[in-house]
């Protein structure tokens, strides 16, 4: 009778353990999805950066983009460099305004003449 309890004591630890690990891979899941959308916008949003024809001489901007049924935020600051003809853009994305930066890029651009 105490090997039956014993084994299933064991057998309750183990299950224990297993239900941690699964719920930890699951919260793990949500994150990796969300910095991957988070990589995606801030890609798109650098690429239409470097697209557009002019660049400011230095500025910040935000907006707001939906994807995969979420709304992101991202902000834009583009700054000078120690070379007056090469601009810097940085591009942050967030899930809401004070929550944590998820992806952050940065690129060069000529700057405007």
């Amino acid at each position: 009778m105490v090997e039956v309890l014993a084994a299933m004591a064991l057998i309750a630890l183990a299950a224990m353990a297993m239900i941690k690990v699964l719920n930890e891979s699951i919260v793990t899941t949500g994150m990796v999805r969300e910095r991957l959308l988070a990589d995606m916008i801030a890609e798109n949003r650098l690429i239409e950066s470097l697209a557009a024809p002019t660049a400011a001489d230095a500025d910040t901007s935000a907006g707001r983009v939906t994807m995969a049924g979420q709304d992101w935020l991202w902000t834009e600051t583009l700054a000078r460099t120690a070379d007056p003809a090469i601009r810097r853009v940085d591009v942050e994305v967030r899930l809401v305004e004070s929550g944590p930066v998820l992806a952050s890029l940065t690129a060069f651009r000529g700057a405007t003449p």
